[in-house]
């Protein structure tokens, strides 16, 4: 087998928009495929037309049971794809090429296309509720009103010339549009009338430069925000502004805001245009919004949860090189090509077994390289793993560990290595049983590190475990509060892991799922 055919890790469809957004289009094919297959991708590759939608593309695909689909272009072309795949279990990912790019920033995904690959190919899943807005799919907002005009009004030769700044443009001609009289009935209550501009119902709230135009929306939340917009005067537009660009739209007295999961509105003025996620579609006097809950998968960052939190389960965290990988032989590799190259002592065996009595700062203190040449010997290691990451094999037994572990626990990985890679890995070798892969690609620093993570994810110190093969993960467990379990397959050796106290040490893969760590 080749490396070639080795990288070839991930089957999946590419349905791209060839005009979206700016850019040199006429290579876009040229460039994806390259970028695409580099990071593991094999696949079909299917170009939009006029005549060939991304729906139709999608729903032909849903058909032959296809179970991954990244789609390549704009807002638009994103919606139809998530249309064609509501409740099929078909993992989406998204590479934003257009303008507004709205879904990709709620979901906190890269812009870049390398970098939007990455996560496309190998995030997390991610079940996310999906809108609909009289028969038209939407996972941000549908509108009725004056955004549904701007959407209307903002042509794609002013989008191509102007970016983002042609909303702006056209929102500004529009907002001495006359307010409409709506009524309003939420989850089939009792029904109420506002006289408004707009009204919008939210899955998602951020919109350009990460306004919060909803606010506390979230797409896991099985229900939807209706943002009530009855600003009039500049000065009340102004204020509804502020309020939205510091997070707190809601407080404004030119706004109001809803929750419901059905939502029903009537224009009493007269038929408006409405929009779902920057399409807009012919003017209606009746806009039926209902909701879908978790019905499409997505694909986001390893770092980020692919579900909601289970606060249920205690959380195990796991270092990854040493302790879930069997990297030790490629370091060891990697360090003697850079004392090649650098001129300082290469390590035999018996020198091996010398630094796995130490600590990761005794190795480094005996090393004859000066600490500013440090992190650029680091650097340049770090690329020289890179390069043989795919031949590195797991320990033995976590196989079937890690499935035992996934039902009691939320998993997790903290490594200064690429997630992407990491999560390549665990694909390649069936153990993507981890809930999310958290790097700052630092040599050191993992307690920090780990606190970070405790904040994000807003974990108690008392329900997380950390699980590692060097005596800097006692140390990092330590300083972030939380309890360790050193194991003795990894780096350093078991005497010098007992000497520095951990609060468990097991000697097989198989004592994860045996013991109980948090009784």
């Amino acid at each position: 087998m080749t490396n070639k055919s080795k990288k070839k890790l991930i089957k999946a469809t590419l349905i791209v928009n060839p005009v979206s957004g700016k850019g040199d289009t006429t290579n876009r094919r040229k460039i994806i495929t390259e970028l695409a297959t580099n990071l593991g991708w094999y696949g079909d590759y299917v170009e939009t037309t006029r005549y060939l939608s991304a729906f139709q593309v999608a729903k032909k695909e849903a058909s032959k049971g296809t179970k991954h689909i990244i789609v390549c272009g704009g807002d638009g072309t994103i919606r139809e794809v998530l249309q064609a795949v509501t409740n099929k279990k078909i993992a989406v990912g998204i590479v934003p090429l257009g303008t507004g790019n709205l879904l990709a920033k709620n979901l906190s995904l890269p812009l870049d296309v390398e970098e939007a690959l990455k996560v496309a190919l190998v995030g997390n899943h991610k079940p996310i509720d999906v809108g609909v807005a009289n028969g038209e799919y939407f996972s941000i907002i549908a509108g009725i009103g004056l955004d549904a005009e701007i959407m209307h009004s903002a042509k794609r030769e002013l989008k191509d010339r102007f970016g983002l700044l042609a909303y702006v443009m056209v929102a500004l001609r529009k907002l001495n549009n006359r307010s409409g009289k709506y009524e309003i009935t939420l989850d089939k209550k009792k029904p109420f009338v506002v006289k408004a501009k707009t009204i919008m119902a939210s899955n998602m709230g951020k919109l350009t430069s990460g306004i919060e135009v909803v606010p506390s929306t979230d797409p896991q939340s099985g229900s939807l925000q209706l943002g009530v917009i009855k600003a009039q005067s500049l000065s009340s537009w102004i204020n509804i502004v502020i309020h939205a660009l510091l997070g707190t739209a809601d407080n404004s007295p030119h706004y109001d805001v809803y929750e419901a999961k059905n939502i029903e509105i009537t224009s009493l003025s007269g038929a408006k245009r409405y929009e779902c996620d920057g399409d807009h579609f012919p003017k209606t006097d009746h806009l039926n919004i209902t909701l879908y809950p978790k019905a499409v998968i997505v694909m986001v960052k390893a770092d980020e949860l692919g579900t909601n939190k289970d606060k249920g389960k205690s959380v195990m965290i796991f270092d990854f090189d040493g302790t879930l990988a069997n990297s030790i032989e490629m370091f060891m590799t990697v360090y003697n090509i850079l004392a090649k190259r650098h001129n300082f002592p290469l390590v035999t065996e018996k020198k091996r077994s010398e630094l796995q009595g130490m600590s990761a700062k005794d190795v480094i203190a005996q090393l004859p390289i000066s600490k500013w040449r440090l992190p650029f010997i680091f650097r340049e290691g770090k690329k020289e793993f890179e390069k043989n990451f795919e031949f590195i094999k797991p320990f033995d037994e976590l196989e079937k560990v890690l499935p035992q572990l996934s039902q009691r626990y939320t998993l997790g990985i903290v490594t200064s290595n690429d997630p992407a890679n990491v999560k390549k890995f665990l694909i390649k070798h069936k153990l993507d049983y981890f809930d999310f892969v958290y790097s700052d690609g630092s040599l050191f620093g993992k307690g920090k590190v780990i606190k970070d993570l405790l904040h994000k994810y807003n974990y108690s110190p008392e329900d997380v475990m950390y699980v590692g093969d060097e005596v800097r993960d006692i140390d990092a467990a330590k300083s972030a509060g939380i309890k360790i379990v050193s194991v003795s397959w990894g780096f350093n050796s078991k005497q010098i892991l007992i000497e520095h106290n951990p609060d468990y040490l097991i000697d097989s893969p198989s004592q994860l799922s045996s013991r109980d760590f948090f009784s």
